[in-house]
């Protein structure tokens, strides 16, 4: 009886692992990262500095490669050109009016690849959150920012080093 209970334990846990895929560095040994500038109309002031953070520690907690000041093999270089508000969804009935507004930041951003130029690209990544209407945009603005930043560092860092 003990090993059916230890044999179905060990299936059930295992049915939660999650295997990531590995990050492709090849023979690539380091990462730049320039400071990701906001040339957005609209500008959130600590943006700039969330993303581009959050790409150069996505980076280094998940792959070999050594963060560099300049000069990396993979060189990220980009620039917020969106941050918008937007209505997302309306709410029904005789008056309608906005349930859901909508906040969409895009990034385009160049990524060279020093070792594998057929791996370089400069596309614009876009991602976005919706909120209540009922709420403010200053004050659901940190978490929204925090949520579509993690998104998008993702993405990018997906396109650059994860071969699906």
């Amino acid at each position: 009886m003990k090993k059916i209970i230890i044999i179905y334990t060990l299936l059930l846990s295992s049915c939660c692992y999650h295997i990531k895929p590995p990050a492709n560095v090849g023979k690539l040994k380091t990462a730049t990262v320039d400071y990701i500038e906001n040339k957005a109309p609209q500008v959130a002031p600590t943006l700039s500095n969330v993303i581009t953070e959050k790409l150069k520690n996505k980076i280094a907690n998940e792959t070999s490669l050594k963060i560099v000041n300049e000069k990396g093999d993979l060189h990220f270089i980009g620039k917020i050109t969106e941050y918008k508000t937007s209505n997302a969804a309306m709410s029904g009935g005789a008056t309608q009016q906005v349930a859901q507004q909508r906040l969409t930041i895009s990034i385009q951003m160049k990524c060279d690849n020093s070792l594998d130029p057929k791996q370089n690209f400069d596309q614009t990544f876009t991602q976005f959150a919706d909120f209540p209407s009922t709420q403010s945009l200053s004050s659901a603005e940190a978490k929204l920012i925090a949520d579509i930043t993690d998104l998008l560092a993702q993405e990018i860092f997906n396109k650059a080093l994860v071969s699906w």
